[in-house]
């Protein structure tokens, strides 16, 4: 059971090296190259073999030889009658016989050999019992001769089955290779497809990555940068939602110590000759414009929006100094409106505070604002500040 168990691991790391082990394009081409020969080469056993076969049983089922033979005696005939040519001519029969390229002839007369075809020894065709077919008796210019014919008809048929196979056996190998090129070809279009998908915006479109060669390596990059790109815009998006938040809760927190100081303006404009008027209206104007600059400062610190985020800062206040402050932002937008706000602070034993006076005097601007907005012309409301004593306090 150990060297079972041994075995199974061994057999197993060796499938998880292959598994991760990478390739690259030209090893996966010759790859194919070297499969697509050994196929071809078994396809070409296999046609030759089939292809032979069907040779010779079409050779042998239908007397093809005797037949082929009677044709090229005739055509021999009319060739001796046409150019009138003796059996001794012998450069004019070689050329007829070379022509034919599968036929051996000899001719006799009185049982003497007068003519051989090219490559045939005479001494060995000297009698005419070493032929095995009928002769055929033929008439030349010079008397009637015993022609003997022999084809090698089969080795014709053989040849063009040869040629054959082998162009079929090519067929197979270029489409097992296009097959092959093809499906790389099919996954680069797709990676063609994915890139032109993330270039028209859609960061979401997963790129798969398949293979281990170069082409999985430029898969898995480009599903990298589109996480990449994916997380920049998420991150740009994010700023650009917080500096929307921000600048609307700007713009809201801005129009209250503006709508201040043009009404204390118009109220020093209507009792210029009233200089302790003029006097009060233009100290509630210095103490908007305070907290305008404030809030225009935040504005202007990018590095807020970007994080998000607002920092406190720590600084010790006079209570009753900001609720004055927040009075008289509000009192011009409160009389245009004919509203009576009641302001109190009650039980009031620590008037010094450690707080962030700039954002305290927001959250109470915006508390007084909704309620003089949500309150009808003319209508009534109060506003209590009290003291109570902490849960945590020792």
């Amino acid at each position: 059971s150990g060297i079972v168990l041994k075995m199974r691991r061994w057999i197993k790391r060796k499938l998880e090296n292959r598994k991760n082990k990478k390739t690259t394009i030209y090893m996966e081409l010759l790859k194919l190259l070297i499969l697509s020969f050994v196929i071809s080469f078994a396809f070409l056993i296999v046609v030759d073999r089939v292809t032979g076969n069907l040779v010779d049983e079409y050779y042998d089922s239908i007397d093809y030889e005797e037949r082929e033979t009677n044709r090229y005696a005739r055509q021999f005939q009319n060739y001796i009658e046409k150019n009138d040519l003796k059996s001794t001519d012998k450069k004019k029969l070689d050329k007829w016989v070379l022509k034919k390229r599968v036929l051996l002839i000899a001719i006799y007369k009185k049982n003497r050999i007068v003519y051989n075809c090219s490559g045939v020894s005479a001494s060995a065709l000297e009698d005419q019992d070493d032929w095995s077919a009928k002769p055929y008796k033929l008439k030349f210019a010079d008397g009637k001769a015993s022609v003997y014919i022999q084809g090698v008809y089969s080795y014709e048929l053989y040849y063009y089955a040869e040629i054959f196979s082998i162009i079929l056996t090519f067929v197979v190998f270029f489409s097992i290779v296009m097959i092959g090129i093809r499906r790389r070809m099919k996954y680069i279009r797709q990676l063609s497809n994915d890139i032109k998908i993330l270039e028209a915006g859609n960061l979401d479109y997963e790129i798969q990555a398949k293979g281990k060669d170069e082409l999985y390596e430029l898969a898995l990059g480009l599903d990298d940068m589109r996480k990449s790109l994916k997380k920049q815009f998420e991150v740009k998006n994010e700023v650009m939602k917080a500096n929307s938040k921000m600048v609307t809760e700007m713009s809201h927190d801005i129009r209250t110590p503006m709508n201040a100081i043009m009404g204390m303006t118009d109220i020093a404009s209507a009792h210029i000759d009233t200089p302790e008027k003029v006097q009060d209206c233009l100290r509630k104007i210095s103490l908007s414009s305070q907290h305008l600059l404030g809030l225009i400062n935040d504005v202007l610190d990018m590095s807020k929006i970007e994080s998000g985020k607002m920092t406190l800062a720590e600084e010790v206040i006079e209570l009753p100094e900001v609720m004055d402050t927040i009075v008289s932002i509000m009192q011009s937008s409160v009389k245009a409106r004919q509203q009576h706000f009641d302001v109190r602070l009650r039980h009031i034993r620590h008037e010094q505070l450690c707080c962030d006076s700039l954002r305290l005097r927001q959250v109470l601007i915006n508390v007084l604002s909704n309620a003089s907005k949500f309150t009808p012309p003319g209508g009534t409301g109060s506003f209590d500040i009290e003291e109570t004593a902490s849960e945590n306090a020792a």
